[in-house]
């Protein structure tokens, strides 16, 4: 797991610089997450426990990251403990989307 924050910082990095040019030309469209909910409960853990995300001046917990993905990306979790009780009682793997995400990143560019 370790090896993804590299990853969650620079697309966070790239997400800042789309949205200050969005900005910057007046245009800014309203963001919705198309995965699943339990795919967004994998990456909110994620990003919860590498501490990638504060609030104020703590880091950022469960609940916080959970009220974001429902502010800003309009999905509503309504239970993330079961979700990720869920996600982890898979037989085959425990973390499919961090996975493919991984493995998406570490594929060579074409």
């Amino acid at each position: 797991m370790r090896n993804l924050l590299p990853v969650f910082a620079d697309e966070l990095k790239r997400m800042e610089g789309t949205k200050e040019n969005l900005e910057n030309h007046g245009q800014i469209d309203e963001y919705k997450w198309k995965g699943s909910k339990s795919q967004a409960t994998e990456l909110i853990y994620a990003l919860v426990k590498l501490k990638c995300v504060s609030v104020g001046d703590r880091d950022a917990d469960l609940r916080d990251m959970a009220a974001f993905f429902r502010e800003r990306l309009g999905l509503n979790i309504d239970n993330i403990y079961d979700v990720a009780l869920h996600n982890r009682k898979r037989k085959k793997e425990k973390v499919p989307f961090l996975n493919a995400m991984l493995g998406v990143y570490l594929t060579p560019a074409s």
